[in-house]
């Protein structure tokens, strides 16, 4: 027999997971190899940007969980990233524990590669975690 989770299950989990000490410590990092993310990929895959005024940034400001046709998603804050000398070359984000050790997500910029400069000097991500419960 299959289960099934019911949708105050699902909010339930998603509220308790995004809580958890694992999940308030992750950093979004932005890479600048030409990498397509692939279930079997390691930190060692992506090459973290060093442009000038880059760091990394703790997601955190989950939304409250919703639940739609029994799918659960809770938004994180946006994370900015901002040039303030010279060119960078973005090809994406990915997503850390916060002592860089272990990758949890990665995703290439569908524009990739993204060119930032004094101009154009923003870079900003926003990450989703969602599940279904049907």
């Amino acid at each position: 027999m299959a289960g099934v989770v019911m949708d105050q299950g699902l909010q339930d989990w998603l509220t308790d997971l995004i809580s958890g000490a694992n999940f308030a410590a992750q950093k979004c990092r932005l890479y600048s190899n030409n990498n397509v993310p692939d279930t079997s990929d390691v930190i060692g895959d992506y090459t973290e940007s060093t442009f000038t005024g880059y760091a990394s940034v703790t997601l955190a400001g989950w939304s409250a969980v919703t639940v739609t046709a029994h799918v659960g998603s809770t938004v994180a804050a946006t994370a900015n990233f901002t040039l303030t000398a010279g060119t960078a070359t973005v090809y994406g984000a990915y997503i850390t524990n916060s002592g860089n050790t272990r990758l949890y997500a990665a995703q290439i910029d569908p524009n990739a590669p993204i060119t930032l400069n004094t101009t154009t000097n923003l870079y900003q991500v926003t990450v989703t975690v969602s599940d279904q419960s049907a």
